[in-house]
């Protein structure tokens, strides 16, 4: 499952974290945001406990979108302690999402 991230919940799902976070943030017209979101919901059903999987929809919360600089969809974050580890553009499997997640672990 991924959860939905607004700016109202970025510190709960971000603060505190002892393991990886994944921010995906997308369009929902955006069709490579879709394919890449099919990936993600499949790690996070087969890998819970590697990381936290949390989206963002950039046309509710633009302001968080603005926040990390996000001009290219669909974007991922790869945080690790709050601090962004790694940033990906565009479609991207989920072999290469779970790569980057074994560097955070």
């Amino acid at each position: 499952m991924l959860e939905k991230l607004t700016q109202d919940n970025y510190e709960k799902i971000i603060a505190g974290k002892d393991k990886p976070v994944v921010i995906d943030f997308f369009s929902p017209e955006c069709r490579h945001c879709k394919m890449t979101e099919v990936g993600l919901l499949e790690l996070a059903e087969e890998q819970k406990d590697a990381a936290v999987y949390a989206a963002c929809d950039i046309t509710e919360e633009q302001a968080l979108a603005e926040r990390f600089d996000i001009t290219t969809l669909p974007t991922l974050l790869f945080i690790k302690n709050g601090d962004i580890k790694n940033k990906l553009t565009g479609f991207t499997h989920k072999l290469i999402i779970a790569e980057e997640i074994k560097k955070l672990v």
